[in-house]
């Protein structure tokens, strides 16, 4: 899997390039594994949490663009409204005064949308950052448990060929008494025949 390292400039937006780095190696390995591995499953879930992470950008500069929009036709309609000001400022007053509190009720409702996207942006960043970290806490603990199997295997192992050459000592021993005992006889016959 290829991660776009903009995909992922929400989630290392406050992180040392030497933290940037280990976060793009580690998904990186862990996105060359067998599909059906913990590490491939996990970097697939982390890849569709990024890519709902960087759409909410999108849909930040959506709204932005439609905030923009309505502003130009507000600022359109609030121009046309004051071009001819003069002769109806009594009959216009009211309704100028209702568009700007639209517009202004418009603009705080748009705005708080806005900020409250940048929150969610925040708390998701926040959330895939940590369960970055809680999954290289497990990692690392598999690795140090893998480690531990292996020493452990590696000693019986070596117990396993120390019985083997053990065992061979043994039966060559067993030989070669065996052979004494056969050149004895042999011997004590034709010594006696």
């Amino acid at each position: 899997m290829v991660l776009d390292k903009d995909d992922l400039a929400v989630l290392t937006a406050n992180m040392t390039k030497e933290e940037v780095d280990r976060v793009h190696r580690l998904i990186h390995e862990w996105g060359i594994g067998p599909e059906d591995s913990f590490p491939v499953q996990l970097s697939l879930l982390t890849g569709a949490q990024l890519r709902a992470a960087a759409s909410i950008p999108r849909a930040i500069a959506d709204s932005r663009k439609w905030l923009e929009q309505h502003l130009a036709q507000y600022r359109q309609q609030t121009a046309a409204l004051t071009s001819d000001f003069a002769g109806m400022v009594d009959i216009k007053h009211g309704e100028l005064r209702a568009i700007v509190l639209k517009h202004a009720e418009t603009v705080k409702r748009d705005a708080l949308f806005v900020s409250n996207r940048l929150v969610d942006a925040n708390d998701v960043a926040k959330s895939i950052q940590k369960n970055l970290q809680c999954a290289v806490a497990e990692w690392n603990q598999s690795q140090d448990a893998l480690a531990r199997e292996r020493q452990r295997f590696e000693k019986v192992c070596q117990k396993l060929d120390d019985a083997i050459n053990l065992r061979g000592v043994h039966w060559y021993i067993v030989g070669t008494l065996a052979a004494c005992v056969v050149a004895l006889l042999i011997g004590h016959y034709v010594w006696h025949h």
